[in-house]
């Protein structure tokens, strides 16, 4: 560690200004650098996500559509 402002956590080094998710599935460390991104990158998943989720649940279900989505 290179400062007071950092820590460690199960040997992921976390910094002052990082950003931490964490779910039952884990926690995901977003360093300082890339969190202004953040939100925008969440909206395009999300998106991404809605779109897909859409298709499977239409009456023009295929899925080779499916596939090439992803």
């Amino acid at each position: 560690m290179h400062s007071a402002h950092q820590a460690a956590m199960s040997g992921q080094e976390i910094c002052s200004g990082d950003a931490l998710h964490g779910d039952e599935d884990g926690v995901v460390i977003v360093p300082e650098s890339l969190v202004s991104n953040l939100r925008a990158a969440a909206l395009w998943v999300e998106g991404q996500e809605t779109e897909l989720m859409e298709h499977v649940r239409g009456s023009d279900f295929d899925p080779k559509i499916t596939q090439r989505m992803r």
